[in-house]
């Protein structure tokens, strides 16, 4: 099946890609401690997070608890036509793959199937890498598992005093894709055809893959942890 799709935003001139790093350029050090604790408290939280520094960076990881299937309800092959880009967004568009391929993030692929990318323009004039799966995601069979929201952490609060928060660095990336189902997200570039080894953003059940790892997580500390998508 090969479909015919609209052209790529129109992207600002002097837009500039938002980059994964495969280099650390934060660590425990930039975590932000509330000012209002004690000097012994202070003290204390951040030689807890010293003990951790390895976790407490800007380098996604990976997490072999859990892969992220695909499983279609089909067996026609989705290969769209890639959107157009502006001549100028290629560069852009070469970084991204080049910094995905040194995180292991993505590889070549000789895939029958294809999603479009397409650049999304943001408000401080970085321009966000991402795949169309629409499509992909039509066909796709879906999974039930819950998923919190913003609203259920906090009403469990209840009686709490000490309160932390913590964000995953390209959390998806950090799930790796079952080897079966790399070749559904495939995507056509200026620099070929790739495909993802770990869960991209934009598939349908990522959000309840990801969901599932955390209770998976934090199974054995339960009524400490809450975790929202």
């Amino acid at each position: 099946m090969l479909d015919t799709a609209p052209d790529s935003e129109v992207i600002p001139q002097e837009a500039t890609i938002e980059l994964p790093t495969s280099s650390k350029t934060q660590s425990h050090e930039d975590v932000h401690i509330n000012a209002e604790l004690t000097d012994n408290q202070r003290k204390g939280a951040e030689k807890l997070l010293a003990s951790f520094s390895d976790v407490l960076t800007d380098v996604p990881g990976t997490r072999n608890l859990i892969e992220h299937k695909i499983t279609l309800t089909t067996d026609k092959v989705v290969c769209l036509k890639p959107y157009k880009l502006p001549f100028r967004s290629r560069e852009l568009v070469e970084k991204e793959i080049n910094e995905m391929l040194k995180l292991d993030v993505i590889e070549p692929s000789a895939s029958a199937y294809s999603s479009p990318i397409v650049l999304v323009s943001k408000p401080d004039q970085t321009v966000r890498f991402c795949i169309d799966f629409r499509r992909l995601n039509s066909i796709t069979v879906k999974d039930a598992e819950p998923i919190p929201y913003q609203e259920e952490p906090i009403a469990s609060f209840g009686p709490s005093v000490w309160f932390s928060k913590l964000d995953l660095t390209k959390g998806y990336w950090q799930i790796p894709m079952e080897v079966g189902s790399r070749k559904y997200t495939a995507f056509q570039t200026p620099l070929g055809l790739f495909q993802f080894r770990v869960m991209p953003f934009g598939l349908v059940n990522a959000p309840a893959t990801f969901a599932r790892l955390m209770r998976i997580v934090f199974s054995q500390i339960p009524n400490t942890v809450s975790f929202f998508l």
